[in-house]
């Protein structure tokens, strides 16, 4: 999710779904806003693939949002990107 001037507000992760709709299924018709992350771990495009690493490591999470310096996102990684180019 980005705000009005397209920086990133939040994202719903796979995490998020399973704590708060896979056991309520009432939460379907919860407004996004109220059950993403608000503010995710993220990553800029200049960081090295073991940057990203380390940040999945230390913070066991699956996926890092790509923001510039302005925090508009640009892109994603996700954890499974990393073996396909022999990172870890």
């Amino acid at each position: 999710m980005v705000d009005k001037k397209g920086r990133l507000a939040g994202v719903f992760t796979d995490g998020d779904f399973r704590r708060h709709i896979a056991h309520d299924a009432a939460g379907l018709k919860t407004v996004l806003a109220r059950v993403m992350t608000p503010r995710p771990i993220t990553i800029h495009p200049e960081a090295l693939a073991v940057e990203a690493l380390r940040i999945f490591q230390q913070r066991q999470i699956d996926d890092l949002i790509v923001v510039d310096k302005s925090k508009h996102p640009v892109g994603i990684v996700d954890s499974q990107d990393l073996p396909k180019f022999k990172i870890m």
